[in-house]
């Protein structure tokens, strides 16, 4: 039988959604959590971490306290290129903290400073980041396989490959590429001057 508003005579069943006890409610708070810290700890080991450059070996590009963010897959697929800036731990024992320099010489590139210029295969390079070079001369030698020579931009305050020697690619923590603060800094770092 019909009612008169042409619907059936059949009532409608309501559902009624039973309040969450405390404990489901808890139990998926702990969940959402749980997953959160997963992701954020595979995102900081694999993806993307931000550090803090301390010192002032990298100035005037990179200043004391400045913050950066680092891709840390980025060598996973391409070596690392000349002019690019890295965060590495130092190849010497017991390193307390990560330094950010800039990538000089890769492998097979034969190296040489003169009174504070950088020659790379016999070329001077122009290095328009440098404001202050030191009178340093080195070299020549030739950057062995799966390894990299590192300099800071300030050279006459920078502890780089010139004391430390050459970097292996397992100890290249990942490519700058984002500063985000000091908001006056704040943007994309260039992959090469």
């Amino acid at each position: 039988m019909a009612s008169e508003d042409g619907e059936g005579t059949q009532s409608q069943l309501t559902r009624v959604q039973r309040p969450r006890s405390s404990a489901q409610s808890w139990r998926g708070t702990i969940q959402t959590i749980v997953v959160a810290l997963i992701l954020a700890f595979l995102i900081r080991t694999f993806v993307v971490e931000s550090f803090e450059v301390k010192g002032y070996s990298m100035e005037p590009n990179f200043h004391n306290h400045e913050r950066v963010l680092v891709a840390k897959f980025a060598f996973w697929f391409q070596p690392p290129h000349d002019g690019e800036v890295i965060i590495l731990k130092p190849p010497i024992a017991n390193p307390t903290e990560d330094f950010i320099k800039r990538v000089i010489g890769t492998p097979g590139q034969r190296l040489m400073m003169r009174d504070g210029w950088v020659y790379i295969n016999g070329v001077k390079q122009a290095e328009p980041y440098i404001r202050f070079r030191d009178q340093y001369s080195h070299g020549p030698f030739t950057v062995p396989p799966n390894r990299v020579f590192v300099m800071g931009d300030n050279r006459p305050v920078s502890y780089d490959s010139r004391y430390f020697g050459f970097v292996p690619y397992a100890n290249i923590r990942g490519l700058v590429f984002f500063a985000f603060w000091p908001l006056s800094m704040f943007g994309p770092i260039p992959r090469e001057p």
